[in-house]
């Protein structure tokens, strides 16, 4: 009982990094996702900051179509830019979701064929429900290194990249909404344990 309870404790100290540990062979991979998403992020903010300047010249009275032009260039510039990042983004995490997927199945079918006979006559270890979890169980890890992580960077690099703008513009508002962000996370949590 200790041992199952020690071998328990061993693998519950972080999925991610387990996670990590079967895609070490991917790393350029990894490194190039996760700097596209990141940057993804960033050009969210720089979009609203291009935006908001194209809004106050376009209710200027002295608006000027130079002005216009460039910035309508520059939204062209991120719209290039934001097509490679997500482009590559989604490439290389699905790359890596698939790679890792087969990883897993490849183990986990490993481990099952080394279990003794008696293990398959319990109800629940029939083969047919081992096989069905195998496929269930390593589809969802696939979403989750490919999307939920791509998503959660993203959303990291915006955050960051709002903060960093904020307190260039305005440090006491950026202090006031850094007040009100675990609020904001508290929420999101709250919603998306009821949503599902």
């Amino acid at each position: 009982m200790a041992d199952k309870l020690q071998r328990i404790k061993d693998y519950s100290g972080s999925i991610f990094t387990r996670l990590l540990s079967y895609n070490m062979n991917e790393l350029p991979y990894l490194v190039i996702s996760v700097m596209c998403a990141l940057v993804s992020g960033v050009l969210q903010t720089i979009y609203a900051l291009f935006f908001s300047d194209l809004i106050a010249e376009l209710i200027s009275p002295q608006s000027s179509q130079a002005v216009i032009n460039r910035v309508a260039l520059y939204f062209l510039i991120i719209g290039i830019v934001g097509f490679l990042c997500d482009f590559l983004k989604f490439t290389f995490f699905s790359i890596l979701g698939e790679r890792l997927t087969m990883r897993l199945r490849i183990h986990i079918f490993d481990k099952l064929m080394q279990m003794p006979g008696e293990y398959f006559d319990a109800k629940d270890n029939s083969p047919g429900s081992l096989v069905t979890g195998l496929s269930n169980d390593c589809v969802n890890v696939n979403k989750l290194t490919s999307t939920y992580i791509a998503i959660t960077l993203e959303s990291v690099g915006n955050l960051l990249a709002s903060l960093i703008l904020a307190f260039i513009n305005s440090w006491q508002l950026a202090l006031i909404s850094l007040c009100l962000l675990p609020f904001i996370i508290a929420v999101g949590v709250v919603r998306s344990k009821v949503v599902g």
